[in-house]
C-alpha cells in the first residue's frame, strides 16, 4: 500500500496520509505534526524540523524540550538573529 501512495505522489498526486506508524513516517516527503488538535512542526525533505508559530503568537515545543519546563513558565531573550528561552531563576 505504501509503495502504491509513494507511487501516486510521485506522479504528481497529492497523498495525505494520518499515521504515527514509523513506517509510514519515515517515507514522507513532508511531514506535519499536530499536538492537542493544533499544527506544531512541519519536517520537510530536508528532514530539519520547524516549529510552527500560530497567529496568537503561541509556539508549541517538542516534547523533549517541553520537559525542561516543568514549571512551564519561560523567559524569552531575544538578541540579534536569535530569540532564547530559559527557565526563570529559583527564587529560594
Amino acid at each position: 500500500m505504501l509503495d502504491a501512495l509513494a507511487a501516486a505522489a510521485d506522479e504528481g498526486s497529492a497523498v495525505v496520509v494520518s499515521s504515527h506508524d514509523p513506517r509510514v513516517t519515515e517515507r514522507a516527503g513532508r511531514l506535519l505534526r499536530l499536538r492537542d488538535g493544533v499544527l506544531s512542526s512541519e519536517t520537510a525533505q530536508s528532514r530539519e524540523t520547524v516549529a510552527v508559530i500560530d497567529n496568537a503568537g503561541r509556539l508549541q515545543l517538542p516534547p523533549a524540550l517541553l520537559a525542561r519546563f516543568p514549571s512551564r513558565r519561560v523567559v524569552v531573550e531575544a538578541g540579534g538573529e536569535h530569540v532564547r528561552l530559559r527557565a526563570p531563576e529559583d527564587p529560594a
